[in-house]
């Protein structure tokens, strides 16, 4: 569900509003994704068809979701979330991981990046349904750091089940599994405090409207009551 606002005027390119732009963004990478599973079919390459399959239907997911439930999604989330995807499907499909030793690190730190993003906007958002607020700068970003930990254990548990299931090579050593965690942590932090800044004055683009929007919705449901 797109809306425009005073913010999507602002913050955007020049003639393309931030949310329009991220919306028509993320539907060239979508279609980028369609392409790769196409691909993956035609060459019979079972484990990228599935990654390919894997990648559409989590990109659809927030986004069907939001509809069902009525309430915008934060802006820039489609656009940031497919791209992380069609990093991994790149990877897989077109053996990139092999044929680039960084691009496993760049994976791994955007990836998590992005799930910070996710994490910090519905951490956000408990603080406004439960107060008195706690949100805290230092409070957010420790929070961030366990959950990111989580988030990159649970990514080198499906590596390590990958492997065992298709006998690839994703964990060739315990440096490898290390540096990755590193990564996953370094990208969760440097998106949380990135956002951390931008909303001590609550102007930030990428959160904008999205705990209004949940609000209204719990409201409508009655799992919260605003007069109380």
């Amino acid at each position: 569900m797109i809306s425009k606002t005073v913010n999507d005027q602002e913050s955007g390119p020049p003639g393309l509003p931030l949310r329009s732009f991220s919306f028509y963004g993320s539907l060239i990478i979508d279609a980028c994704i369609l392409v790769l599973l196409g691909y993956s079919v035609l060459v019979r390459n079972f484990r990228g068809s599935l990654i390919s399959v894997g990648s559409l239907v989590v990109v659809l997911l927030p986004i069907l979701l939001s509809s069902r439930l009525e309430i915008r999604l934060p802006t820039g989330f489609e656009f940031l979330w497919s791209t992380a995807l069609l990093t991994h499907q790149v990877g897989v499909v077109l053996s990139v991981y092999g044929k680039i030793a960084q691009w496993d690190m760049v994976t791994h730190f955007y990836t998590f990046a992005i799930l910070s993003y996710m994490y910090f906007c519905f951490s956000r958002l408990l603080d406004r349904l439960m107060p008195p607020h706690t949100y805290h700068a230092l409070f957010i970003i420790i929070l961030t750091i366990l959950a990111t930990v989580t988030f990159g254990v649970i990514w080198e548990f499906l590596e390590f089940t990958q492997d065992q299931l298709f006998d690839t090579n994703t964990q060739p050593s315990v440096v490898d599994t290390m540096q990755d965690l590193i990564l996953d942590i370094l990208g969760g932090l440097t998106m949380a405090i990135i956002l951390i800044k931008g909303t001590k004055d609550d102007t930030n683009p990428l959160t904008e409207g999205t705990e209004h929007d949940l609000m209204e919705f719990f409201t409508r449901k009655g799992i919260i009551d605003k007069s109380a």
